[in-house]
């Protein structure tokens, strides 16, 4: 798939391309599949600078 070939997300006016390989990633993480919400303890530690809760499980 080429860059032309991905949906488009609209944010603050800006067209941002939807990343297939950052979506899958996201699918299978525990903090956001409903499956997981009840099997596993999330928290959120502020330890960098500006938060940017990109942790890239």
């Amino acid at each position: 798939m080429t860059s032309e070939e991905y949906r488009v997300a609209k944010i603050d006016g800006r067209d941002v391309p939807w990343d297939p390989s950052q979506l899958r990633q996201i699918q299978e993480h525990p903090c956001f599949n409903a499956g997981a919400c009840h099997a596993f303890g999330r928290m959120h530690l502020a330890v960098a600078p500006k938060c940017n809760i990109q942790c890239n499980y």
